[in-house]
């Protein structure tokens, strides 16, 4: 019967939603004697982990729109064109932050599942954005394309 030696078996590869997780430590396994670049290896570990932690807990595109979103619909609110109520019409859809945030996490980091996160928080933030301002009676509910007043209008009546 052969022997079979360590450095005969593949490395082992392990995937988590998409994404290949590689060592724990961040360094490649290397033949005996070749210590250079340890520090480099080391530090390229360092910024892969603190991108993938950022986006990971974040939700990047999510938290991102939610910010933009509100701080437009903020300055509105001290311009004087879109009435504080607008905040007290909108307070019920807090729970599609969450939802938005658990989808970003399940898909996971692929671009595939970035671009489907990001197109259904821009239609949930749309979608509430005109909820608010047809509550609310404001002006700028004239700028809105007529079919989307109606859809929203008519999803919220029944």
């Amino acid at each position: 019967m052969e022997e079979i030696k360590d450095e005969d078996l593949p490395e082992p590869r392990v995937t988590l939603f998409g994404e290949e997780i590689g060592r724990s430590d961040g360094f490649e396994k290397k033949e005996k004697g070749d210590e250079t670049g340890v520090k480099e290896k080391k530090m390229e570990y360092r910024c892969r982990y603190d991108h993938y932690h950022h986006h990971r807990c974040c939700g990047g595109g999510v938290w991102g729109m939610a910010v933009l979103i509100s701080g437009t619909v903020l300055l509105l609110n001290t311009l004087g064109m879109v009435p504080w109520d607008f905040w007290n019409a909108i307070v019920s859809f807090w729970p599609v932050l969450l939802v938005l945030m658990g989808t970003s996490i399940l898909l996971g980091r692929n671009w595939f599942s970035r671009m489907i996160t990001f197109i259904m928080a821009f239609a949930a933030f749309v979608f509430i954005l005109i909820y608010g301002l047809i509550k609310v009676d404001s002006s700028f509910v004239s700028y809105v394309p007529s079919e989307a007043v109606d859809f929203v209008d008519n999803f919220t009546d029944k």
